[in-house]
């Protein structure tokens, strides 16, 4: 059983659906390993419904289960049915905690996401993370956004790019320039904001001199230096 749970677990996390899938058709024997590496395959892949007869079929649910199918309604926004398998769930942990979180503050849930914030007796970045761009998101009040970044006992490159967004949907562009150039580390998410908010000004030359700084470009970097320049 071991070594056909390793097998599964590898398909399950590598992508690979259908090897997953022949592999567990195939299993004589299941455990609460095996059914939890499929259900996490279905839920990844955002089949919900395969994971919910996953899920009802499970004769045993334990955290990764419920985790599973949070992460999979959350994805498509189903928070009725969150909440629902979340006051299920004897047994939660920081990740369940987060994966709530995460589900409300992705659909400006702002008060919902506040509230399963505060019932949490810890957080870690992630927490603060959701809770950031609930705000940042999702509130016309920038200074609400602001306290919290500003609590935030640590913060990450996600921490710093929700606080760059925000600055330029608030239209503050120029306090959003010197949060970009103070960062120490970027990705293709502060570049390409920085861009796009570039570009929507119409300052081409300034768009263009940033786009030959970037070591890495997307479809997003070139469509904001094509409207930067079209302006």
């Amino acid at each position: 059983l071991v070594s056909w749970n390793a097998m599964l677990t590898g398909y399950a996390i590598n992508g690979e659906l259908a090897s997953a899938e022949a592999v567990f058709a195939a299993m004589e024997e299941r455990d609460v390993v095996s059914w939890n590496s499929m259900l996490s395959a279905y839920a990844a892949s955002g089949h919900v419904l395969k994971a919910e007869r996953v899920f009802r079929d499970m004769r045993v649910h334990d955290v990764v289960s419920g985790n599973a199918m949070l992460a999979a309604y959350g994805l498509h926004g189903q928070l009725q049915k969150v909440a629902a398998v979340f006051q299920g769930m004897l047994e939660r942990n920081l990740v369940t905690w987060n994966l709530m979180l995460v589900a409300y503050s992705q659909r400006g849930q702002i008060e919902m996401a506040q509230c399963t914030f505060d019932s949490m007796q810890r957080w870690n970045v992630v927490s603060w993370n959701a809770l950031l761009a609930a705000y940042a998101k999702n509130s016309g009040d920038d200074l609400q956004w602001r306290r919290v970044f500003d609590s935030m006992p640590q913060r990450n490159l996600v921490s710093v790019n929700v606080l760059l967004c925000g600055l330029i949907s608030a239209g503050q562009l120029g306090e959003a320039r010197m949060v970009f150039d103070a960062m120490e580390e970027r990705d293709l998410v502060s570049w390409n904001s920085m861009l796009s908010a570039m570009a929507a000004q119409g300052d081409a030359r300034g768009a263009k001199e940033l786009f030959d700084e970037m070591h890495e470009r997307n479809l997003s970097s070139w469509t904001a230096l094509i409207s930067a320049q079209s302006h």
